[in-house]
């Protein structure tokens, strides 16, 4: 999957409600451990979303402008800090200035059409999901970001991970470890993601501070990765001793800022903000 996400799925938010608590899906908290985050802009909620946008720089938004209707309001999303914009085809020659941002949304009338979508496309729900995802796949074409609903959400995940594509997933429909109530688990979308030619499928880890140094390598569980994210620390698999929570008998723990994949999904890399010394592997 050719993409620049720190992630091989993007959880949406909905700005009317924002992230709800754990019980019903993942708290803000947790989504900032994520790094990425979709949003759908309107008339009604940009305010909200102008003020995250600043706020929260370090996050990739990724927001979907089909309800602006302004080139302005649209350009004032992008100098706001959104990553990319989802876009109607009618909205794109508008943006050319920033081409590389832009995205387009597929439309009905594409799908017998030759077009070439060379930053990727978003495919919304409707239609033949599976029909567009293969002429799409066909034309190389990549990123392609996967609309989902809670109605279908099993289904919409297998199939992002047949093709493979990015499936934008509600933060209210995500969970981490077991999931229930028809909800998808964060670590089971990360770990069954990565490429491990271990017997034991874990999956080196590389351990840095928020400016960027090296504190340790390590190998990380899809258990693992759950507890770090429901704790917030850093949280590793030990090869000979199960779970090790970082800082339990020396008290130099770590706080958990960002987890993300590389981008051949073999190597997972933790940011934290360590309290103490370093960490010994």
């Amino acid at each position: 999957m050719d993409t620049t996400l720190p992630l091989p799925f993007l959880p949406s938010v909905d700005l009317g409600k924002g992230a709800t608590e754990s019980e019903n899906g993942l708290t803000q908290k947790q989504l900032s451990y994520l790094g990425c985050v979709h949003f759908a802009a309107s008339s009604h909620n940009v305010d909200t979303l102008l003020q995250f946008l600043q706020r929260h720089v370090s996050i990739e938004a990724y927001v979907d402008v089909t309800g602006i209707e302004s080139t302005e309001g649209i350009v004032t999303i992008l100098d706001a800090g959104a990553r990319k914009v989802f876009v109607k085809s009618t909205q794109i020659e508008a943006l050319s200035k920033f081409e590389e941002r832009v995205i387009p949304v597929f439309e009905a009338q594409d799908a017998s059409s030759t077009i070439k979508y060379t930053n990727g496309v978003f495919l919304t729900s409707g239609g033949d999901a599976k029909a567009n995802l293969g002429r799409l796949r066909d034309s190389k074409t990549s990123p392609i970001f996967l609309a989902t609903s809670t109605d279908n959400l099993e289904s919409s995940v297998k199939l992002a991970a047949e093709y493979p594509v990015i499936p934008i997933i509600a933060a209210t429909s995500l969970a981490i470890g077991e999931p229930s109530n028809g909800q998808i688990s964060v670590d089971a979308l990360i770990g069954e993601t990565w490429t491990s030619d271990r017997a034991d499928k874990l999956i080196p880890t590389v351990v840095t501070d928020e400016g960027g140094i090296a504190l340790g390598l390590v190998y990380s569980s899809r258990e693992s990765v759950a507890e770090s994210i429901k704790t917030g620390t850093g949280v590793y698999q030990s090869r000979k001793r199960g779970l090790w929570y970082k800082g339990a008998t020396s008290g130099d723990t770590q706080e958990l800022v960002r987890i993300s994949l590389d981008c051949d999904q073999d190597c997972l890399k933790f940011v934290v903000r360590q309290n103490g010394r370093g960490m010994k592997t």
